[in-house]
């Protein structure tokens, strides 16, 4: 199954006044996009926007529960990337500037999943702090939640989870970084 989700926008607390204090924002870390090393192609967009803006900006990427509770917490000016359905305080949100797939992913050599009646009573993986589109909350499965997608592929591959609910194209990046050609079983076609 797939769902287009909107994500990764910057948002910014009302209550934020434009000074000329720095603006921490709390990163949501996806590894070969946002890296806590700074190096990936979403530090290096984010850091044009900052320079752009002719704000003193500064990001700090870190795993997202920590980064979603650091931000509700009010710790920081801003999150990114994010969509607003993740936060608790009142924000601004910037118009999307990437989309990903929700797809559900079963291990090497399995029959993929083409339904999400199929995943009723089995192990799924999901990410903590993600908000699932209704179809996805109100499916019957048992969650176990997960910090990222290289975590949901080693839970599978070692029989922790039946399937996971992966977004692209984090799931791939996952997949290129723990190098040994595996091929999960995934029904790219199913809406």
């Amino acid at each position: 199954m797939h769902k287009i989700l909107s994500l990764f926008c910057i948002l910014i607390l009302t209550s934020s006044p434009l000074q000329a204090d720095q603006l921490k924002i709390a990163g949501t870390e996806i590894p070969g996009l946002l890296d806590v090393d700074g190096k990936g192609p979403y530090n290096i967009l984010f850091d044009a926007i900052a320079a752009d803006s002719g704000l003193d900006i500064k990001l700090y990427p870190m795993p997202l529960a920590r980064s979603v509770y650091a931000y509700n917490s009010g710790n920081y000016d801003g999150f990114f990337p994010a969509t607003i359905s993740l936060v608790q305080i009142k924000s601004l949100e910037t118009i999307p500037f990437n989309r990903v797939k929700a797809l559900i992913f079963t291990a090497p050599g399995t029959l993929p999943i083409r339904s999400i009646e199929e995943i009723k009573g089995l192990s799924v993986g999901i990410l903590r702090s993600f908000t699932y589109p209704d179809i996805i909350k109100k499916a019957s499965f048992n969650a176990l939640l997960v910090k990222n997608e290289e975590q949901s592929i080693k839970m599978l591959l070692r029989g922790r989870l039946d399937a996971f609910f992966g977004l692209v194209p984090d799931v791939y990046l996952a997949l290129q970084k723990l190098e040994g050609n595996i091929e999960l079983s995934v029904d790219k076609s199913v809406n």
